[in-house]
């Protein structure tokens, strides 16, 4: 049986391994999480996101879906899809690139700000190292409130975040505390398309 993207045999639906699978085919792994795999083929101008399909993965495809429009979430030609014979589903996702922390910090230091205080809000854990470089960076002596977050901007001369960050942050704060579900939203799971920010991964099963 063939996908566009997948030959499925019988050696591929016995592998539990998402990166494995990938590998086997053809593909390029990208990276390996605690339910599913990213990787690139050179014929393909998209990525390709191997999952669990009981993963929180879907979750967030299922939220991106409904807001196509914020640019803060990845775009995907091709929404969540079983792989035939074994648990896995897919999606094919736009290429994007990573970030590195220490810049991001510099170039984008209003929305990762807000990114920690809406996690802070919520409840959900906040990376303590990243904490300390941001609030190091800025000149601050502890992350502020969710309602000071404009006037930090203004005081430390930084773009504030914008609408469609705030409102994709917060939607899946809320998301993830409402069902349950891992928050994993950091820096790691955050990517660029040019110069914007975009939110690739923020859940995992809890």
């Amino acid at each position: 049986m063939k996908l566009q993207e997948l030959e499925i045999t019988r050696t591929i639906q016995r592998l539990r391994n998402p990166g494995e699978i990938l590998s086997r085919a053809g593909w390029k792994v990208l990276g390996t999480g605690m339910e599913g795999a990213v990787a690139e083929h050179p014929s393909k101008p998209y990525v390709l996101k191997l999952f669990v399909s009981k993963s929180a993965y879907v979750t967030f495809v299922q939220y991106v879906q409904a807001h196509q429009s914020n640019p803060h979430l990845p775009r995907f030609n091709r929404y969540v899809r079983k792989v035939p014979g074994t648990r896995f589903s897919y999606v094919r996702m736009e290429k994007l690139k990573n970030v590195d922390e220490d810049r991001v910090i510099e170039t984008h230091p209003g929305e990762v700000l807000a990114l920690y205080v809406i996690a802070r809000v919520q409840g959900h854990w906040v990376d303590p190292s990243t904490t300390r470089q941001l609030l190091g960076h800025l000149g601050l002596s502890a992350l502020p409130r969710f309602d000071q977050l404009e006037e930090v901007c203004r005081e430390k001369n930084i773009q504030p975040p914008d609408r469609e960050w705030l409102q994709a942050v917060s939607d899946l704060a809320e998301t993830s505390r409402s069902q349950d579900l891992g928050w994993d939203l950091h820096l790691n799971n955050v990517m660029l398309r040019g110069n914007t920010l975009v939110i690739t991964d923020p859940f995992f099963n809890g």
